[in-house]
């Protein structure tokens, strides 16, 4: 990859690009102010996939770029927790303020795992942001070159759409927590502390592209050997619609807050799973609508398909973070139109 310099006097203007189609590459004009005068570093590269050229593309401000952050996405659903007799509750009272309780909750957590200081902040109607300040030793070096240690506090930023027919978490990912999963984990358990009092638990699960389980199975169809789904009891209508009346009953009748089922072919053989199966595809949709998570176990394969790597995520920058109304529009799009 080579690099390549041009020294002359041009208006400062915004990331402008060349294609040049014949080599398949996109050369990229940087700006660079030398005594004065304006220089252009140009960088050429291969450019191998839309969300790469979207990337390198993407919102400048005068000439400077902005900060971009990198947003998971998360549904929660609020259930029963089944610990005491019910007897102590209208259940069905406690769902129907299930948001309410819930709101409460988030607006009273303080910290995340007694280690990490967490923040809130109500932004709208039902709507949430918020920072968890992680504590961390940061080593610096004096003017003598002598090692000394810091207090640090990163924050990661979270955005929450608490109207029922959402329920969303977003959390940003950062170099202390490049995978999310444990995080939002730890600040649903702190949640749950101070529900338990309405008898209710959070259940967060990963939303996700249900494309993908249905491409491993085409690309291993003759090597699959074992399934296994993991379903949040459903108490949202608008997802819950998606999974089967039987699965939906059982979990009711046995008051389970997960059900847990498996499929498994016999040693040598393989299982026969097609998109026409309405009892898995209706769990895949479930699923990828943040209502649990599936696993694929494949002759030959060593990793399983995890249907958590898959996750949504959204990309913010700095001026788009600003303009919370806009960015819920954003998330909830994506959710309702790139889950496929």
């Amino acid at each position: 990859m080579g690099k390549r310099y041009l020294s002359t006097k041009i208006p400062k203007q915004k990331i402008s690009y060349l294609n040049y189609n014949i080599f398949h590459q996109i050369y990229i004009l940087f700006p660079l102010s030398v005594a004065g005068n304006i220089s252009f570093f140009f960088l050429d590269r291969k450019i191998n996939s839309r969300h790469t050229r979207r990337k390198i593309l993407f919102g400048t401000k005068g000439g400077a770029h902005m900060a971009t952050r990198r947003f998971d996405l998360y549904r929660y659903q609020i259930i029963p927790a089944q610990k005491q007799l019910n007897l102590l509750y209208n259940m069905d009272e406690v769902i129907q303020k299930k948001n309410l309780y819930f709101e409460n909750a988030l607006l009273e957590t303080k910290n995340v795992n007694n280690r990490n200081k967490f923040t809130i902040e109500k932004r709208g109607n039902n709507s949430f942001t918020g920072t968890i300040l992680r504590k961390k030793a940061v080593k610096l070096y004096t003017e003598n070159g002598e090692e000394k240690y810091e207090t640090s506090y990163p924050p990661i930023h979270i955005i929450i759409d608490n109207e029922p027919q959402w329920q969303i978490i977003a959390i940003e990912r950062t170099p202390e927590y490049p995978k999310t999963t444990g995080l939002i984990n730890k600040i649903a358990k702190s949640i749950d502390r101070i529900l338990a009092k309405h008898n209710l638990i959070v259940k967060p699960s990963a939303l996700s592209r249900n494309d993908k389980f249905w491409d491993y199975i085409e690309n291993n169809k003759d090597d699959i050997q074992n399934i296994s789904f993991t379903l949040i009891t459903p108490n949202m209508s608008n997802i819950s619609a998606k999974l089967s009346e039987q699965i939906k009953q059982n979990a009711k009748k046995t008051k389970a807050s997960e059900t847990n089922f498996s499929i498994k072919a016999e040693k040598g053989a393989s299982l026969l799973i097609d998109r026409e199966n309405e009892l898995i595809g209706s769990m895949i949709e479930y699923i990828s609508d943040g209502g649990g998570s599936a696993s694929i176990t494949a002759r030959g394969v060593s990793a399983k398909f995890k249907t958590d790597d898959y996750q949504l995520s959204i990309a913010i920058n700095e001026l788009q973070f600003k303009d919370l109304s806009t960015v819920l529009e954003r998330i909830r799009r994506k959710v309702h139109g790139e889950k496929k």
